[in-house]
C-alpha cells in the first residue's frame, strides 16, 4: 500500500511536468511473486506505462516458468490496463574457463542462476526471450554491464570476460538479437507435438520461429522456412532431429 501510494504521486507529479514521459512501476520480482501478483489487483498498473519484473531463474530449464509468465500476463490482461512488461533484470552465467574451482559468481541470487558452461547458458537465454516474448514482455535488461577484473571469480557480464573478450551467450544474443527487431510481434504457439516448444515471432517482414524439444524429436521444416542453429549457421536438411538447444526457422507460411 505504501508504494502504491508513493507510485501514485510520482506518476502524476511527472505527467503534469511531462505527458509523455515513460514511467516504469512494479515490485521489481519474479512473475510468480504475490508482490507482483498484489500489484496488479490493486490497481497499480494505472500508476505506470510499464511494468517490470526482475528473474534469477534456478538451474532448471526456462520451461519451467512458462506458466508465471503467462499467468501474470492473463492476469494483467483480466485486470487491465495492460501495459508492456520490461525485465529490467535477468542473468545466467557461465564460465568455460574459470580462474577457479569450485567456481562461484557472486551473490546468493547469480549463484542460483549458474550454469555449467557458457553453451548451456546461452541455450537458457534464448528460451527466456522466447518465454517471456509470448508473455507480454518487450523488454530485457541483462545483468551486469561491467566486465570483472583479471583472474578472479567473477561472471557478473554475462556476454563478454575479462579484457571484453565474448562469451558463448554473446554469439547466441546476437543472432536473436538480429533475427528479432525492434518491430518484432508475437504470434502464437506452433506445432502439436507436446514434445516441441515452438514460438512464433513476426520481425522485418517475416516470421521467425524459435523451437525446441523436450526430448530429441524428429521436426519437419515447415514449408517456405529456412532452419538456422543457435549461433546461426544455416541448416541444409529439412528433417531435423530437434534437441533442447534452440533452433530458428525463418520464412512465410505458404497460405499466408
Amino acid at each position: 500500500a505504501d508504494y502504491l501510494a508513493i507510485l501514485k504521486v510520482a506518476y502524476e507529479s511527472a505527467k503534469a511536468v511531462d505527458p509523455e514521459c515513460l514511467v516504469v512501476g512494479g515490485i521489481a520480482a519474479p512473475p510468480e511473486s504475490q508482490w507482483v501478483k498484489r500489484f496488479i489487483e490493486q490497481d497499480g498498473l494505472q500508476w505506470c506505462d510499464v511494468m517490470n519484473l526482475h528473474l534469477y531463474p534456478h538451474r532448471g530449464n526456462p520451461d519451467a516458468y512458462e506458466s508465471s509468465f503467462q499467468a501474470c500476463y492473463q492476469l494483467m490482461q483480466e485486470r487491465g490496463p495492460v501495459r508492456p512488461i520490461w525485465v529490467t533484470e535477468i542473468g545466467c552465467y557461465a564460465d568455460d574457463d574459470p580462474p577457479a574451482l569450485p567456481f562461484t559468481v557472486g551473490d546468493q541470487a547469480m549463484n542460483r542462476s549458474l550454469r555449467p558452461t557458457e553453451l548451456r547458458a546461452a541455450i537458457d537465454l534464448v528460451k527466456f526471450a522466447a518465454v517471456m516474448g509470448a508473455a507480454g514482455v518487450k523488454k530485457i535488461f541483462y545483468h551486469a554491464g561491467t566486465c570483472g577484473p583479471f583472474n578472479e571469480n567473477t561472471a557478473g557480464n554475462i556476454f563478454f570476460e575479462y579484457g571484453g573478450t565474448p562469451r558463448k551467450m554473446y554469439a547466441a544474443q546476437a543472432v536473436l538479437s538480429e533475427l528479432l527487431g525492434a518491430d518484432w510481434v508475437y504470434l502464437g504457439k506452433w506445432g502439436e507435438n507436446q514434445a516441441v516448444q515452438g514460438f512464433r515471432f513476426r520481425s522485418k517482414g517475416r516470421e521467425i520461429m524459435i523451437v525446441w524439444a523436450r526430448r530429441r524429436t524428429p521436426v519437419r521444416v515447415p514449408e517456405g522456412f529456412v532452419a538456422w542453429d543457435l549461433m546461426g549457421n544455416p541448416i541444409s536438411e529439412i528433417q531435423l532431429e530437434v534437441t533442447d538447444e534452440p533452433v530458428y526457422f525463418t520464412g512465410h507460411f505458404s497460405q499466408e
